[in-house]
């Protein structure tokens, strides 16, 4: 706009000078130096004109490019955004799962070491339970021993005879013979009364009466 004004200011000034009657020749030239001024005029108006809407389509550009630009910086904010929520709730779970896992390993060793404690235990048992068959089954043998051995003594008594018995026991006791099979019978009840049953594990290797 700043180049138009001297340049309508010349018009104006030619229009002033072809309006006071100078000579034909001033006329004629100032008629061609204004169609030249005109000329130059719309040379520059079309210029500008070129330029103005270069710089609109550029400056629309620029517009363009700069809500492309922000349509995609609030996009990325976005999803930064959601990839961070993401992120949290990642760390949460991982915390949830170690926490978890922990608790599991605790739990484990726990049974592990109950484990081992019930093992030595039924180990012990075991042990007892072996020591005890043992002690059974030598209690079982020497008593199945000691049970023959008392009815082979009031079998051998009895079998001595009435007369031995007397001549034996009368200087002593003065015991007569009913007294005496009393005396077995009596014997051989308690020494029933005092018989162990073998266990299983004590019939195999138990003695026979």
């Amino acid at each position: 706009m700043k180049r138009l004004l001297p340049a309508m200011a010349a018009l104006v000034l030619l229009a002033s000078i072809a309006c006071t009657g100078h000579a034909a020749d001033d006329k004629k030239d100032s008629a061609k130096r204004l169609q030249q001024m005109l000329r130059k005029v719309e040379q520059e108006k079309a210029q500008l004109s070129q330029q103005k809407t270069a710089a609109e389509n550029g400056l629309k550009e620029a517009q363009d490019k700069l809500e492309a630009s922000q349509r995609k910086a609030s996009g990325l904010g976005a999803k930064a955004t959601a990839l961070g929520r993401e992120l949290e709730a990642l760390k949460a779970d991982q915390e949830k799962l170690s926490a978890k896992l922990a608790e599991t390993e605790k739990q484990l060793a726990d049974t592990m070491a109950t484990l081992r404690s019930t093992e030595a235990a039924k180990r012990d048992l075991e042990a007892t339970g072996e020591r005890q068959r043992d002690t059974i089954t030598t209690c079982e043998g020497k008593n199945v021993k000691l049970y023959r051995y008392g009815t082979e003594l009031l079998q051998a008594y009895q079998g001595k005879g009435c007369a031995s018995s007397l001549l034996q026991s009368e200087p002593l006791t003065g015991l007569k013979r009913v007294e005496i099979e009393n005396l077995v019978e009596d014997y051989r009840d308690k020494l029933d009364e005092q018989k162990v049953a073998p266990s299983r594990e004590g019939l195999a290797s138990a003695p026979g009466k």
